[in-house]
């Protein structure tokens, strides 16, 4: 969702970013902030649904139904013919200032949803019971709270209004929501048993399995580590790995900060943390600062232009013909048929280029052990970042004045114990994985591509990030490619 969807739209007092929703009034302003989504609900477009990412000061956060003309400076439930579930005091308001206890209250994290049914015969029937002056509608609300239904309530406004409309309410400093359903048709089930049913805007929270130092907002994914050391990378991975049928992401750079040490790939399901996707065996990604690939290694090799502000990386996978995506628990049979056939057979020595790499993360790994690392003393380690490879040692140096001893580092370690189990975690037990052609694409043109092995259990895909202000926009489905 981005801004421009919010064009018919009417707030007051509030700031929009996005699909994100923040309480903003002018100074000696303390108004209620409401929001009203421009589209109404009606029985094929039935449900909304916020996620509160702050609650500010008092969380005085509501959601609920109400005219379009509404008055923007009251709580959604405050005025005549409007409904408002509020998170403060997990109250019901309808069509008064004084509400009724009817949920549980909400805080951070929490969703809080909205949606009309059709209306029961037990309430049309009371309507028409009425001594009512002029044609009125009635229709079924219901609130939800991290999917779960709190309660309903029968809602009664006239016909000349039409429809009633979502609206967002928000009355303390600091106060902020996400928009993550917009008014959608639901499923076959007339009452929500999760809001994972319903169409979520792409690129929340629950799109990625994996993430460090990176905030996720929305479809914007944006650094917030330090940006100092290589161990420094910020990584988002996907939740799931691409498929025959969603077989291609795209991000856009938003802002490419210091350096534009931004990277877009694919990497094995349990990729580490603080390593750019292409860095680690069993990865591929195209960087944007220099334009190279890296395939499973921290070095590089010419690939492609260089990336920069509103330039579009995408990257997907050519799958061969008889390709079938395995079910579920697929891979863990295989491994078990693997073990029956041979248990001990050795495990395959990996290439040299695999073997150093596995060197260099436990290289990297190090500089989580030296508390005086990066020291410009003579007798110190100095080391330099450069351009997204590896660091670069020079003179001794270590803990408590030890002289720093790389090759004894390793090893203790048993590197060489170690490469052949993790080669086998990531491509099976043979070391043979699916063949696949993963290719990369800038504004909407091909790079290149390139034949690789694809990790047991599938290529997911990886943002990666290292210096400071960089933020991309993620498409993880997009309509091309």
């Amino acid at each position: 969702m981005d801004g421009g969807e919010f064009k018919r739209n009417r707030h007051a007092r509030i700031k929009v970013d996005g699909d994100v929703l923040r309480y903003n009034p002018e100074p000696n302003d303390s108004s209620v902030g409401c929001f009203i989504i421009g589209n109404p609900l009606t029985e094929e477009m039935s449900y909304f649904e916020i996620k509160i990412q702050d609650c500010g000061e008092n969380g005085c956060i509501s959601v609920g139904l109400v005219p379009f003309n509404y008055d923007l400076s009251r709580q959604p439930g405050w005025e005549q013919w409007s409904v408002g579930y509020h998170a403060d005091d997990g109250m019901l308001f309808s069509s008064s200032g004084s509400g009724t206890a009817f949920g549980p209250k909400c805080k951070v994290g929490d969703r809080m949803g909205c949606g009309i049914r059709k209306t029961d015969e037990e309430a049309e029937s009371q309507l028409q019971g009425m001594m009512m002056p002029s044609p009125f509608k009635v229709v079924q609300v219901y609130f939800t709270r991290n999917g779960e239904e709190v309660g309903q309530v029968p809602i009664i406004f006239p016909i000349h209004t039409e429809h009633l409309h979502p609206a967002i309410g928000m009355h303390s400093p600091g106060e902020a929501v996400q928009i993550l359903v917009r008014p959608q048709k639901l499923s076959s089930s007339q009452f929500p048993q999760s809001v994972d049913d319903f169409m979520v805007v792409d690129g929340a929270d629950d799109d990625w399995i994996k993430t460090h130092d990176v905030r996720i907002n929305g479809q914007v994914i944006e650094y917030i580590g330090n940006g100092f050391h290589i161990h420094d990378v910020g990584l988002a991975q996907a939740k799931s790995p691409l498929t025959t049928t969603t077989h291609y992401f795209e991000i856009e750079i938003l802002e490419p900060g210091q350096s534009c040490y931004i990277a877009i790939g694919l990497v094995h399901k349990d990729y580490p943390l603080r390593r750019h996707p292409g860095w680690n065996i069993g990865s591929i990604a195209y960087h944007a600062d220099d334009g190279k690939i890296f395939l499973g290694r921290g070095q590089g090799t010419p690939f492609g232009p260089r990336c920069y502000r509103g330039d579009i990386m995408g990257c997907g996978i050519h799958f061969p013909c008889d390709y079938v995506t395995p079910s579920d628990g697929e891979d863990d049979d295989n491994d078990e048929e693997l073990e029956e056939e041979d248990d001990a057979k050795p495990l395959p020595i990996p290439e040299p280029r695999a073997a150093m790499q596995d060197a260099n993360d436990l290289v990297i790994d190090l500089l989580d052990d030296l508390e005086d690392f990066g020291s410009d003393d003579d007798d110190g380690v100095e080391w330099h970042m450069g351009k997204m490879g590896l660091p670069h040692f020079r003179g001794r140096g270590g803990i408590d004045g030890d002289p720093l001893d790389l090759p004894r580092w390793f090893n203790d370690r048993k590197i060489c114990g170690m490469m052949p189990r993790q080669s086998a975690d990531i491509y099976g037990r043979k070391g043979k994985g699916l063949m696949v052609k993963v290719f990369f694409t800038r504004n909407g043109r091909r790079v290149g591509q390139k034949e690789v092995m694809m990790p047991k259990g599938g290529f997911y895909p990886a943002v990666g990030m290292l210096s400071l202000n960089e933020k991309v926009k993620v498409d993880l489905h997009p309509l091309t490619g």
